[in-house]
């Protein structure tokens, strides 16, 4: 690793112990490992990670029959930095490689500093991996935000996850093994110190919509009825979107930190970058 990719992995490091993330670069011993299952393993510079605590790594080892041990952290931001020059297919395969990995967000980090337009060749490998593989939640950033945001303060606590009321499934249980279960992983759950939603929908779906309906100048609209040719208005988030319920779900709230600190970075990039050229809009939530 060359002398400028080191320091600014080290702001980035520094960055991310700021917003209150455990930052390491291993995933054999997150969650994540569980989806990746043996197969190849990204590694990537950076990884800002939420700590479990060792109630909720039993709970997840008792569902998915994987050792506690192995479950000590849940992987948030995947960072890949260039520090130099690299080529556009270099950066494509980071954009790859955080995508592989999994977390909900990842940072390409690259520096004008060593080479002129580097940052708008990074947003143009991010969108093109984006049309081509659908939406990864990968952005680019230039090493000089991570020096901006140095030695600021940022407000301390969590969000507060407020789950819908709880309700039983339309129509009600066909089985006993299914209340049984269900029941069986509320309690799990809440004893590990999970905030369950039951069921949940995820914010990320209405964040979308709203995300969309600011970035076009005309209401998005819709064919109702092909036969009649029935066009009409979007107006929810169920006319963009199939609302996707889960039945039961165990949330993590967001350092205030970390949902501050992406509100900035929205602001930077909407003094020059269209939204929809270069932010995912997952963070519409305040919980993992």
């Amino acid at each position: 690793m060359r002398d400028r990719t080191r320091q600014i992995c080290e702001e980035a490091h520094q960055l991310g112990l700021a917003l209150g993330f455990d930052v390491r670069r291993e995933v054999s011993d997150s969650v994540l490992a569980l989806r990746l299952d043996g197969a190849y393993t990204p590694r990537v510079d950076l990884l800002w990670s939420v700590g479990l605590s060792d109630g909720q790594a039993n709970a997840i080892g008792e569902v998915t029959g994987h050792e506690p041990e192995r479950l000590l952290h849940l992987p948030v931001v995947g960072i890949e930095v260039e520090g130099t020059t690299p080529s556009t297919k270099t950066m494509a395969a980071n954009v790859a490689n955080i995508a592989a990995l999994g977390t909900k967000l990842g940072l390409l980090i690259v520096s004008e500093e060593s080479e002129k337009g580097i940052y708008r060749r990074a947003a143009r490998a991010i969108r093109t991996v984006r049309r081509s593989f659908g939406d990864i939640g990968v952005v680019p950033m230039d090493a000089s935000w991570l020096r901006q945001v140095s030695g600021r303060s940022w407000s301390a606590g969590r969000s507060a996850v407020v789950p819908p009321p709880s309700r039983s499934p339309a129509g009600g249980e066909r089985l006993d093994w299914t209340a049984s279960t269900r029941s069986w992983l509320r309690q799990l759950g809440t004893d590990a110190g999970f905030t369950v939603a039951e069921p949940y929908i995820p914010g990320v779906l209405n964040a979308t919509f709203e995300a969309e309906r600011r970035r076009r100048r005309d209401p998005l609209r819709h064919l109702v009825d092909p036969l009649t040719g029935n066009v009409d208005e979007m107006r929810k988030t169920g006319d963009f979107l199939t609302e996707c319920q889960i039945d039961l779900a165990w949330l993590l709230p967001f350092q205030w930190r970390f949902e501050n600190f992406w509100r900035l970075y929205q602001h930077w990039i909407l003094s020059a970058v269209s939204m929809a050229c270069s932010t995912p809009s997952f963070m519409g939530t305040s919980q993992l």
